[in-house]
């Protein structure tokens, strides 16, 4: 996993690193809808979002995971 010093970086991250990092192919790297998923990183924290059910992003039917890094 890519490093930022002593932590880590989530501007340094693209989900086409983690599939490498992750050894997973492009398919295990979309969501249940078949759509790709969206990596939205921000200053101490991350977003990884799935366009859901209507597969268009921005929507009420949106899944998102946020992790708010130490």
């Amino acid at each position: 996993m890519i490093q930022f010093g002593t932590g880590f970086d989530p501007f340094q991250v693209t989900l086409d690193r983690l599939s490498q990092d992750l050894g997973v192919t492009a398919i295990d790297m979309l969501d249940g809808w078949g759509m790709a998923f969206r990596y939205e990183p921000s200053e101490g924290r991350y977003k990884l979002l799935s366009a859901g059910p209507d597969k268009q992003f921005g929507t009420g039917d949106d899944l998102q995971q946020e992790v708010h890094l130490q």
